[in-house]
Protein backbone atom coordinates (compact mmCIF):
# COMPACT_ATOMS: atom_id res chain seq x y z
CA UNK A 1 0.00 0.00 0.00
CA UNK A 2 2.88 2.78 0.90
CA UNK A 3 4.31 1.42 -2.60
CA UNK A 4 1.07 2.38 -4.45
CA UNK A 5 0.69 5.90 -2.12
CA UNK A 6 4.48 6.66 -3.24
CA UNK A 7 3.62 6.08 -6.84
CA UNK A 8 0.63 8.23 -6.99
CA UNK A 9 1.72 11.21 -4.89
CA UNK A 10 5.27 11.01 -7.92
CA UNK A 11 2.61 11.14 -10.64
CA UNK A 12 0.82 13.98 -9.08
CA UNK A 13 4.04 16.47 -8.31
CA UNK A 14 5.73 15.23 -11.84
CA UNK A 15 2.44 16.45 -13.86
CA UNK A 16 2.22 19.54 -11.58
CA UNK A 17 6.56 19.93 -13.42
CA UNK A 18 4.93 19.98 -17.29
CA UNK A 19 4.21 22.71 -18.77
CA UNK A 20 1.75 22.78 -22.01
CA UNK A 21 3.12 23.89 -25.27
CA UNK A 22 1.38 25.18 -27.76
CA UNK A 23 2.62 25.16 -31.51
CA UNK A 24 1.33 28.51 -33.55
CA UNK A 25 2.14 29.89 -37.16
CA UNK A 26 2.63 33.31 -37.19
CA UNK A 27 4.35 36.57 -38.37
CA UNK A 28 7.21 38.31 -36.23
CA UNK A 29 6.43 41.76 -37.19
CA UNK A 30 8.53 43.51 -35.01
CA UNK A 31 12.05 42.62 -33.46
CA UNK A 32 12.32 44.59 -30.02
CA UNK A 33 15.42 43.05 -28.98
CA UNK A 34 17.56 39.64 -29.52
CA UNK A 35 15.29 37.88 -26.92
CA UNK A 36 11.98 39.71 -27.39
CA UNK A 37 9.82 40.03 -30.36
CA UNK A 38 5.92 41.05 -30.94
CA UNK A 39 4.44 38.21 -33.70
CA UNK A 40 1.32 38.02 -35.01
CA UNK A 41 -0.35 34.35 -34.16
CA UNK A 42 -2.50 32.54 -36.63
CA UNK A 43 -4.87 30.20 -34.11
CA UNK A 44 -6.60 28.65 -36.88
CA UNK A 45 -10.08 29.07 -38.15
CA UNK A 46 -9.46 32.44 -39.74
CA UNK A 47 -8.46 33.26 -35.59
CA UNK A 48 -5.53 36.01 -35.17
CA UNK A 49 -3.65 38.17 -32.15
CA UNK A 50 -1.07 40.05 -31.58
CA UNK A 51 1.39 39.39 -28.85
CA UNK A 52 4.89 39.84 -27.29
CA UNK A 53 7.11 36.56 -27.60
CA UNK A 54 9.68 36.38 -24.81
CA UNK A 55 12.37 33.63 -26.42
CA UNK A 56 12.57 30.84 -23.93
CA UNK A 57 15.92 29.44 -22.76
CA UNK A 58 18.29 32.72 -23.51
CA UNK A 59 19.41 36.04 -22.40
CA UNK A 60 20.79 38.62 -25.05
CA UNK A 61 22.28 41.71 -23.85
CA UNK A 62 19.90 44.87 -23.90
CA UNK A 63 19.99 47.21 -26.75
CA UNK A 64 21.93 49.56 -25.12
CA UNK A 65 24.49 47.13 -23.68
CA UNK A 66 27.63 45.61 -25.69
CA UNK A 67 26.11 43.13 -28.14
CA UNK A 68 22.76 44.35 -27.74
CA UNK A 69 22.61 45.97 -30.93
CA UNK A 70 24.60 42.92 -33.00
CA UNK A 71 22.04 40.29 -30.92
CA UNK A 72 18.50 42.17 -32.11
CA UNK A 73 20.21 43.19 -35.99
CA UNK A 74 20.77 39.61 -35.89
CA UNK A 75 17.15 38.34 -34.49
CA UNK A 76 15.94 41.17 -37.49
CA UNK A 77 17.39 39.71 -40.22
CA UNK A 78 16.51 36.49 -39.63
CA UNK A 79 12.65 37.00 -38.74
CA UNK A 80 11.74 40.45 -39.22
CA UNK A 81 8.12 40.38 -41.69
CA UNK A 82 8.75 36.66 -41.63
CA UNK A 83 6.56 33.49 -41.42
CA UNK A 84 7.72 31.95 -37.98
CA UNK A 85 6.54 28.73 -36.00
CA UNK A 86 5.94 29.40 -32.38
CA UNK A 87 6.26 27.08 -29.58
CA UNK A 88 4.73 28.75 -26.36
CA UNK A 89 4.10 28.40 -22.85
CA UNK A 90 2.64 30.14 -20.12
CA UNK A 91 3.14 34.13 -20.50
CA UNK A 92 5.99 35.36 -17.84
CA UNK A 93 5.25 38.28 -14.80
CA UNK A 94 5.87 41.23 -18.09
CA UNK A 95 2.45 39.18 -19.92
CA UNK A 96 5.02 37.81 -22.42
CA UNK A 97 4.48 34.32 -23.81
CA UNK A 98 7.58 32.57 -23.35
CA UNK A 99 8.45 30.44 -26.34
CA UNK A 100 10.61 28.64 -28.72
CA UNK A 101 11.05 30.47 -32.25
CA UNK A 102 11.73 28.54 -35.46
CA UNK A 103 12.00 29.77 -39.15
CA UNK A 104 12.62 28.43 -42.35
CA UNK A 105 16.33 28.84 -44.40
CA UNK A 106 16.57 26.81 -47.46
CA UNK A 107 13.29 24.63 -46.65
CA UNK A 108 15.07 23.78 -43.28
CA UNK A 109 13.29 24.13 -40.16
CA UNK A 110 16.08 26.31 -37.43
CA UNK A 111 15.61 27.17 -34.03
CA UNK A 112 16.29 30.57 -33.38
CA UNK A 113 16.82 30.56 -29.70
CA UNK A 114 19.75 27.81 -30.18
CA UNK A 115 20.89 29.54 -32.85
CA UNK A 116 21.49 32.69 -30.81
CA UNK A 117 23.19 30.69 -28.15
CA UNK A 118 25.36 28.97 -30.77
CA UNK A 119 26.79 31.89 -32.14
CA UNK A 120 27.55 33.48 -28.66
CA UNK A 121 24.67 36.52 -29.22
CA UNK A 122 22.74 35.15 -26.21
CA UNK A 123 23.70 33.08 -22.37
CA UNK A 124 21.48 30.29 -21.48
CA UNK A 125 18.83 31.02 -18.64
Amino acid sequence: MRIFLIFLCSLCFAEEDVKPNYVYSAVCLRVIDGDTIEAEIDYGFKQKGIWKIRLLRIDCPEIREKGGEEARNYVFKKIEGKEIIVKSQKPDSFGRYLGEIYYYQDKIQINLNQELLDKKLAKER
